[in-house]
């Protein structure tokens, strides 16, 4: 008898002027994989979902995304999602979108701060690019051994960290890699943060690797004709 493999949910969340390729890019990799290389099981690893406050976003100043999910309806259900995938996007909208305490910024805290229910599998955030700003905000960085984000933008996570009261806790912020598992913050999610833009395709594909295997992975990056970069 064949047991039941498990799928993950993943919610993308999306603001306006969010960078395309930062979400549309895990989105792509993480869409490949399955529980064994030549598909015989049917079914994908990962069940996503596209979240946001109004039913469509104006991405990349050149894109209207339609949501699958109002963020009021997903925060209604935040428990049924394993995982939660961060893009960035210019960071003075971040950074409004910080001080303004958005919807989405709400969803994020509340998700960094409430570990996996008992039976299901660990929370995982991953951000990509200027997407760590968010994290930086609410303080979904505390208790990480470390942290990255855009190489432009480190100055500007170090800051928010700071105003965020991470305290004797801060995260040390890292550039020059591609990314960072920083293991679980202090709530006891597991963050993973990516550097700028692309790096977000290897990041996904190694969040991809805990949920499957390297062979897995590896086939993922195989198939999308992409040149893997690990750490």
């Amino acid at each position: 008898m064949s047991s039941q493999k498990p799928t993950y949910n993943v919610a993308l969340i999306l603001f306006p002027e969010v960078d395309i390729l930062d979400f549309a890019g895990p989105l792509e990799m993480l869409s490949h994989f399955s529980h064994d290389i030549d598909h015989k099981t049917h079914g994908g690893v990962f069940s996503q979902h596209v979240i946001a406050a109004t039913s469509s976003i104006w991405a990349g100043d050149c894109l209207t995304v339609n949501a699958d999910t109002l963020l009021s309806d997903a925060r209604a259900k935040i428990d049924e999602y394993d995982i939660l995938v961060v893009p960035g996007g210019r960071p003075d909208i971040i950074q409004r979108m910080a001080q303004e305490n958005s919807p989405e910024v709400q969803f994020i805290r509340e998700f960094a701060s409430q570990p996996a229910k008992e039976g299901r599998s660990e929370k995982i955030i991953l951000s990509i690019c200027t997407g760590a700003l968010f994290l930086g905000a609410v303080g979904a960085l505390k208790g990480l051994k470390a942290a990255t984000s855009h190489a432009m933008a480190i100055p500007t996570l170090r800051e928010m960290c700071a105003g965020s009261g991470n305290g004797e806790d801060r995260v040390e912020i890292v550039d020059n890699t591609r990314f960072v598992d920083g293991g679980l913050n202090s709530k006891g999610v597991r963050v993973i943060t990516a550097g700028g833009i692309t790096c977000g395709l290897d990041a996904a594909l190694f969040l991809g690797q805990l949920k499957t295997s390297e062979n897995m992975a590896d086939f993922v990056a195989q198939m999308s004709e992409y040149e893997r970069r690990r750490n």
